[in-house]
């Protein structure tokens, strides 16, 4: 993979090779990554969604360091919706983000979502590099006394995707 440029939203631009045809093929990627996955037994839906910038950042939050913006540093907020596709209210605690750094991030300690409702985490801001590639990560969770986890990873949105998707739609 070659990372051709940025733009100031934190776009970049991807270009690989094809293997097939033998052609460049270039994607410009977004500020956003995500995932989803069925957890607590197929009744909540994970939505996993870190977004590059200012634009999740909480209002009147302050970073612990400065950003370099110079040095490719940006903000970054990661934030989880869980979707209760059940006919029972779900109830899932002891929550921990694990991704491809040591540092472990801790989700509200227990959500109890409504059939039919959904519930966002509370996000989890730290600085990045506008060039950051997609992360493995690993959400851990208890449901109904039993420790589960389940794989979340990272994935960098197209701007091609973007707007086929509604950002306030957690389908």
């Amino acid at each position: 993979m070659l990372v051709a440029g940025c733009a100031p939203l934190g776009w970049v631009s991807e270009t690989t090779w094809d293997p097939v045809t033998g052609k460049r093929t270039t994607v410009r990627l977004s500020e956003y990554f995500e995932s989803k996955n069925m957890i607590a037994g197929g009744n909540l839906q994970a939505h996993l969604i870190v977004t590059l910038g200012r634009e999740r950042v909480p209002k009147g939050y302050k970073l612990e360091k400065k950003i370099n913006r110079f040095a490719s540093e940006i903000e970054e907020v990661t934030e989880i919706y869980f979707t209760n596709k059940s006919a029972q209210p779900v109830t899932i605690s002891n929550m921990v983000l694990r991704a491809q750094v040591p540092k472990l991030d801790i989700l509200p300690s227990t959500i109890t979502v409504a059939p039919g409702k959904w519930v966002k985490s509370d996000p989890i801001v730290r600085t990045t590099s506008v060039y950051r590639h997609d992360i493995d990560s690993v959400l851990h969770y208890e449901y109904k006394g039993e420790k589960y986890e389940a794989a979340l990873p990272q994935i960098r949105t197209p701007v091609s995707e973007l707007k086929r998707k509604q950002t306030t739609n957690h389908e």
